[in-house]
């Protein structure tokens, strides 16, 4: 059993990675200068805050199930990335304006 938990997180850890480095090539690429520090601020001090909501929902939620922990999670990931989808194509658009 330890061995799915570990995997699972393994996995888990992966795919979160994954998702901030796309978010960091999006930020690059869909704000002009003069805004980009203001909203790479924003975005990552709400991780930082989600990161510390999600440690104590998840402590919550795996005194339960280990099977609902992983549902919840793999559910809002999965909402993230089905909301990245109605982003709009900004390559070759001249970030001024």
């Amino acid at each position: 059993m330890q061995f799915v938990v570990v995997s699972a997180a393994v996995c888990y850890n992966m795919v979160s990675v994954g998702a901030w480095n796309s978010l960091e090539c999006l930020l690059t690429e869909s704000y002009p200068t003069e805004i980009r520090t203001l909203a790479s601020g924003v975005l990552h001090s709400s991780g930082r805050l989600a990161s510390f909501l999600a440690q104590l929902c998840d402590g919550f939620l795996i005194q339960n199930s280990v099977f609902l922990l992983l549902l919840v999670n793999g559910g809002v990931m999965l909402a993230g990335a089905l909301s990245a989808t109605a982003l709009e194509e900004r390559a070759g658009v001249s970030l001024d304006g």
